[in-house]
């Protein structure tokens, strides 16, 4: 008997190739290659950012006049000290935008780090856009409401990330906004089951500042000839690569990738899909982060 296949005219065949997901460091984020990089890594790259990011946007104005508070190294300024520099820096920009006018002499207040004015500029830009799905920006915020997440997700997303944020707010006792950035990255990368996390090695630094946490969790550098980083170093470059972002690479400063491995962090999802409280078996003790350059 014979059979009516179908010509070859006729064949169509799709490949689907998941795209690489990756948790962004806020240190990375806040840095001026920051917002290029997500934007290019736009239909290349799932990334997700971290839950403070977008309360340190919600004060950008503060952070642009004070950019060590970050880091917490610059005390907070009161309600009416705040207030008289952003008017003084106001009127400043306003009277500088007159080309005819004399330009002021810069004040105290004025000598900000314009590069992360303009970074948090462009992040507002970004949270701004119509089209953050299409971005592949994703993020968990205060509640489901306040979150974007990927489709294809487990519902206890949300619920799993609230838990291991604050049992790893109980032992890294983050005290400044990256700090609190960097708990959020780790809880993140955790409640997605294991994402690596993206970051840049800061100067003179022999370890991302995100491994610096907790002295009591182990750092270890994955070398240049091992299998399973090359592997996975090859794929995240293949990105970069075809996202047009080596020139990035070239001129910021090196970027890294950060896996944590917590294997308590398990118990989370077995007690939320039981609808169980984590009780004192959930902890960090043996927490270890590996990573390698990119």
């Amino acid at each position: 008997m014979a059979l009516n296949l179908p010509s070859a005219a006729e064949l169509s065949l799709s490949v689907t190739v998941r795209a690489p997901r990756l948790v962004l460091d806020p240190g990375l984020c806040l840095s001026s290659a920051g917002p290029l990089l997500v934007e290019r890594l736009h239909g290349h790259a799932e990334l997700w950012l971290p839950r403070e990011l977008w309360r340190i946007m919600d004060n950008s104005d503060y952070f642009s006049l004070r950019p060590d508070a970050l880091a917490g190294g610059a005390p907070s300024l009161d309600a009416s000290d705040f207030e008289l520099s952003l008017r003084r820096a106001l009127s400043s920009r306003l009277r500088g935008s007159d080309c005819g006018g004399p330009q002021p002499e810069p004040g105290p207040e004025q000598l900000v780090s314009t590069d992360l004015a303009r970074t948090l500029e462009a992040w507002d830009a970004i949270r701004s856009s119509a089209d953050l799905l299409g971005l592949r920006l994703f993020w968990l915020g205060d509640g489901l409401a306040e979150s974007l997440v990927a489709p294809g997700y487990a519902e206890d997303l949300h619920a799993r990330f609230e838990i291991l944020a604050e049992r790893l707010d109980s032992v890294l006792a983050p005290s400044s906004p990256l700090a609190c950035g960097r708990r959020d990255a780790l809880g993140l990368s955790l409640a997605l089951g294991g994402v690596p996390i993206l970051c840049a090695l800061e100067a003179a630094s022999e370890a991302p500042a995100l491994c610096g946490l907790a002295q009591t969790f182990e750092t270890i550098e994955i070398g240049a000839t091992d299998p399973w980083a090359a592997l996975e170093r090859e794929q995240f470059r293949s990105a970069l690569v075809r996202a047009q972002c080596a020139s990035l690479a070239w001129s910021a400063p090196p970027l890294v990738i950060v896996h944590v491995h917590a294997p308590q962090a398990s118990v989370v999802r077995s007690r939320v899909l039981a609808e169980r409280p984590v009780g004192p078996s959930c902890n960090f003790e043996q927490v270890r982060f590996f990573w390698y350059r990119l």
